[in-house]
């Protein structure tokens, strides 16, 4: 059995902390309970903080430029130090209006291939 977990961020920061740290704690300690054999977190690309064009990828160094990616970033910290078989998966332009490269594809049921001119 596998478990995902994908909090959606607050729009405040209270909320937001309430949620990634107070959230994963309780998530940790409840799957320690169950016969979970991987868990995946799924976080955020806003956690680089580049934002003079540059390109990511998962060898790049996460590099906080808000309170919002610190606490994203102790979040997955969290995560990773409950076991070898949590992971921590980071997605870009997850929520809003447009911000989902391919999502009509997806609606039609048709394949859809991400090119890096489309990422």
């Amino acid at each position: 059995m596998s478990f995902i977990w994908s909090p959606r961020p607050g729009r405040r920061f209270t909320h937001t902390r309430q949620v990634v740290l107070g959230g994963i704690a309780h998530m940790v300690k409840a799957l320690r309970q169950t016969k979970v054999r991987r868990a995946v977190l799924v976080s955020s690309s806003a956690v680089y903080g580049q934002a003079d064009g540059a390109r990511v990828d998962a060898d790049t160094q996460p590099v906080a430029n808000s309170e919002r990616a610190e606490l994203l970033l102790k979040g997955e910290g969290l995560w990773l130090d409950a076991g070898p078989n949590y992971t921590v998966l980071r997605l870009a332009g997850l929520y809003g209006p447009g911000r989902v490269v391919g999502i009509q594809a997806v609606r039609d049921g048709a394949r859809w291939w991400a090119t890096p001119t489309r990422c």
